[in-house]
């Protein structure tokens, strides 16, 4: 493995702990966390449907580009 002979630290576990990287993740946890008294498989599926509708498009903008670009800090 490259890392070890040039003594480089591998985060081995990357995935697990940076779900922050992965927008999609990060869908399926709103869409949980928006759910209310599911009672069935139906009533699961049409309120993942209404819950992901309802997210604002800024929402899914925040997950693809969480970070603003240089020229769109101001300067402090």
């Amino acid at each position: 493995m490259v890392a070890r002979t040039r003594n480089v630290n591998v985060m081995h576990d990357w995935l697990s702990k940076g779900l922050d990287m992965n927008p999609m993740e990060n869908v399926w946890a709103e869409l949980v966390r928006l759910q209310t008294g599911v009672k069935n498989r139906d009533q699961l599926w049409e309120d993942v449907l209404q819950v992901f509708h309802e997210l604002p498009d800024e929402y899914f903008e925040n997950l693809i580009h969480p970070c603003p670009d240089e020229s769109e800090l101001s300067p402090a």
